[in-house]
């Protein structure tokens, strides 16, 4: 008799309430995972980047490690900045204006160490232009004197790069900018990361 009243005086809670108690535990489990998911994701995206920068900005300080210029002889082979990296079409070299538009020969299908991770280099030619800013002393690129061949044992003295606003013999050029892209894999396709630096000749004051 005394259990029978004591189960009378207990409250429960009903079918509907248990459904509905249900339903709002789901939902705040859902989006506490959805936060986490992209969370995640963004921190993996974001050392994708930061590694990526790091790959193109390594690239950058080794090409302009590279002497700026020095006669090309076979024997030596590839010894300066254009020896390495300018694109040719066959065994002919590309129009200077080109350099950052066509696909570079020396593109890494993978880094050493980087799984998922390749990346192209092009450099080009810069003169300066006359006057003084806005309107002069700006980085153009370089029409190359036509003599000049970027490999050319037979005659050095057309290794040397010259050219600018009307591709002279008598102009050296003394800068040019380095473009390095660096692709990696992602869920919705490949991105790319894409920096520039500026290499100059060392050698002459003020380069």
């Amino acid at each position: 008799m005394f259990l029978g009243s004591k189960l009378k005086g207990q409250l429960g809670f009903s079918m509907a309430e248990v459904v509905i108690a249900i339903a709002l535990f789901v939902a705040s489990t859902t989006g506490i995972a959805a936060m986490l998911i992209s969370g995640g994701s963004n921190v993996t995206r974001g050392a994708k980047e930061s590694r990526a920068a790091n790959l193109a900005a390594d690239r950058i300080e080794e090409v302009k490690a590279l002497p700026f210029y020095v006669p090309y002889n076979t024997l030596q082979g590839n010894r300066d900045i254009d020896d390495y990296y300018w694109v040719y079409n066959g065994a002919t070299p590309r129009p200077n204006s080109e350099q950052f538009q066509v696909q570079n020969p020396n593109e890494e299908t993978s880094i050493p160490g980087y799984v998922g991770f390749r990346r192209t280099t092009a450099v080009q030619y810069q003169y300066v232009t006359a006057g003084v800013p806005p309107s002069g002393g700006q980085l153009e690129p370089a029409v190359m004197n036509t003599n000049w061949r970027p490999k050319n044992a037979v005659s050095p003295q057309f290794d040397r790069p010259t050219g600018g606003p009307l591709a002279s013999s008598m102009d050296v050029l003394r800068g040019l900018i380095i473009q390095v892209k660096v692709y990696n894999q992602t869920d919705p396709g490949e991105k790319c990361y894409t920096v520039q630096g500026l290499a100059g000749d060392l050698m002459i004051t003020g380069g």
